[in-house]
């Protein structure tokens, strides 16, 4: 169906005019896989590549929120454009967002230069939505200089926010030891900047020292000045967390470890384009194929093993037989 027919054509135009209806409208299609979702992404993908992606995660009641607010804050300031994307747990009832976290951000939802949007994870693990790459690039494509993802919330299976982000935050709080004791082995690794939020409390010390040490055990390419302590709700640390951020973004620039990082980014959107859309298709035929539905059949009555029919399945079908020979 031509473009026009479905105001893909009309609604890029929005886009690129940083129209949040538009920007709202067109998440909403990729997010429900409507007509026109695909060539939505083609028309908009040479626009983008030009923000900055922060993840922003860690344990629930750390703070993510308020932080996120202050920092967004102090950019607007700086005449910045901000995109928020909160991910929050799905509804058992509809499987959109709850909207706790967009919630928590009313103060700055309203301001012109921000633009802030749930969207639920729907099932899937790691602490993002399945459509959060896309989102971004819409996001990204309306002019967006710094896009912040904040994850659900749900502690060491959240790793995922890295396959998004060029910056990542970890906040955690100062009785949050044992728990970063815990989750060093996964999330610990993936962390850019860590913030010690709610450093008002006992503990914040300790807590800045054994992020320290676990820095230097696990990441060799990172320093101290990389944790900040804060207390986000009297907007205290911001300035110095605002400084560490753009002092990591500009050395990642600097050394190419940004466009390394940003390939890599490509490559795992690359990835699971091809996995979604290709591989998904090419099994749906096998699966209602007479040959596959025939060797099901033997399979049942035990006349044929699994491996030998994932051979005779290859014998017909050329991406079959490639990966089974390694090409």
């Amino acid at each position: 169906m031509p473009t026009d027919k479905l105001g893909i054509d009309k609604l890029v135009s929005g886009i690129l005019a940083s129209n949040k209806r538009a920007v709202a409208k067109a998440i909403t299609i990729l997010e429900n896989d409507l007509p026109g979702a695909a060539v939505l992404l083609d028309q908009v993908f040479t626009k983008t590549g030009n923000a900055q992606l922060i993840g922003v995660t860690g344990p629930p009641g750390a703070g993510k929120s308020t932080l996120i607010e202050k920092i967004t804050n102090h950019w607007l300031q700086e005449g910045k454009k901000i995109g928020i994307i909160a991910v929050d747990p799905s509804s058992p009832f509809t499987g959109g967002a709850i909207l706790g976290d967009r919630i928590r951000m009313k103060t700055i939802s309203s301001k012109k230069n921000v633009f802030i949007r749930s969207m639920a994870t729907r099932g899937a693990l790691g602490g993002l939505s399945p459509h959060i790459r896309e989102a971004m690039q819409i996001l990204d494509a309306a002019g967006m200089d710094k896009i912040i993802v904040e994850t659900v919330g749900v502690g060491q299976s959240e790793i995922d926010i890295v396959k998004v982000a060029d910056t990542v935050i970890l906040v955690t709080v100062p009785e949050a030891g044992d728990d970063i004791q815990v989750i060093k082995s996964g999330i610990m690794e993936i962390g850019d900047v860590f913030v010690v939020n709610k450093a008002d409390r006992p503990g914040a010390n300790k807590m800045e020292i054994l992020l320290k040490s676990m820095i230097h055990s696990n990441n060799e390419n990172l320093t101290d000045k990389n944790v900040v302590k804060t207390v986000a709700s009297e907007s205290q640390g911001i300035d110095e967390l605002i400084e560490v951020l753009d002092n990591h973004y500009h050395e990642f620039q600097v050394t190419g470890k940004l466009l390394k990082r940003k390939k890599a980014l490509l490559e795992l959107m690359l990835f699971d384009i091809i996995k979604n859309h290709f591989a998904n298709k090419t099994l749906v035929k096998i699966k209602e194929s007479d040959q596959f539905k025939n060797l099901l059949n033997k399979l049942a009555k035990r006349e044929i093993e699994p491996y030998s029919a994932l051979t005779e399945l290859a014998e017909e079908n050329q991406i079959l037989a490639a990966i089974l020979e390694g090409k």
